[in-house]
């Protein structure tokens, strides 16, 4: 399948919508929850796989720029894929409710490091500090998930 750029660099088209889904559906599949408390420590293999396999499925240039891309969004949805864990610990209050209402898409053991992770003094620290930072933003995305660029292209007269 064929998607486009936009001049920023994210995917716009007919089809930006299903070449997110196939960036997150094998960063899912790829990506450790274990061990890995940010993109950043994610390791170069798994990158490449994820890059190798969406270069072979869609009509794009297999170079460092589209890689750039495709790493970008998958970092974005994985830092929200792990957000929503998160939102789920936090609707409980004991260790034991956690457990009851664990993710179907993890394994227990998946859901016990992420649980252990979330109430690291570290990890608290952080999440207290953007909640203050995002209390504080002004003006909000009102677009709903559809990215400006993707409106943008739509705007856009078409050449029949």
């Amino acid at each position: 399948m064929k998607v486009d750029f936009s001049r920023l660099g994210g995917p716009v088209g007919d089809n930006y919508r299903s070449f997110i889904d196939e960036i997150v559906m094998f960063t899912r599949k790829r990506a450790p929850l274990i061990g890995v408390k940010s993109w950043k420590h994610v390791h170069e293999v798994v990158e490449e796989s994820i890059a190798s396999d969406i270069l072979a499925r869609w009509d794009i240039e297999d170079n460092d720029h589209s890689r750039r891309i495709i790493w970008d969004i998958a970092k974005e949805r994985y830092k929200g894929w792990r957000s929503t864990f998160s939102a789920t610990a936090k609707a409980y209050n004991s260790y034991h409710q956690r457990m009851l209402h664990k993710p179907k898409e993890l394994d227990i053991v998946e859901w016990h490091y992420m649980l252990k992770y979330f109430t690291t003094a570290k990890f608290q620290a952080k999440s207290i500090q953007n909640s203050g930072i995002r209390a504080q933003q002004r003006t909000r995305h009102l677009s709903g998930s559809k990215p400006y660029a993707q409106r943008s292209y739509e705007k856009r007269p078409r050449n029949w």
